[in-house]
C-alpha cells in the first residue's frame, strides 16, 4: 500500500514536470483477495487506476501541458471485464490512454 501511493506522488511530480508515465496495474491482486497480514480484502486494481486518473486530471487542470498516462492490463486478470467496462463509463479512467498485455 505504502509502494502504490508513494508512486502516486512520483506521478504527480513527473506530470507537474509535463513528462509521461506507463504502469503496469495487472500486477495488483484482484478485487475481493484476502491478505492475510492486513487482515482484510483488497479493492482491486480499479481504485487505484482512479487514484492514478484523478491525479492527473488535479495536476494537468492547474495549467500547462496535459498529463500523459498509459496503463496496461493482462487479459487473464480476474478483474479485466471490470476494466474493460470501467474504460466505458463516461468520465472514468479518462486520463490513461490503455494497452492490453
Amino acid at each position: 500500500m505504502e509502494d502504490i501511493l508513494q508512486k502516486n506522488l512520483e506521478a504527480g511530480l513527473t506530470l507537474k514536470a509535463g513528462c509521461g508515465i506507463g504502469y503496469e496495474f495487472s500486477t495488483l491482486r484482484p478485487k475481493g483477495a484476502y491478505v492475510t497480514g492486513a487482515g482484510a480484502y483488497t479493492s482491486g486494481p480499479l481504485s487505484f487506476m482512479d487514484i492514478y486518473d484523478k491525479t492527473c486530471f488535479t495536476v494537468s487542470s492547474a495549467g500547462g501541458r496535459r498529463g500523459a498516462q498509459m496503463a496496461t492490463f493482462d487479459i487473464g486478470h480476474p478483474d479485466v471485464m471490470d476494466f474493460i467496462k470501467a474504460k466505458r463509463e463516461d468520465g472514468r479512467l479518462r486520463q490513461f490512454n490503455f494497452h492490453r498485455s
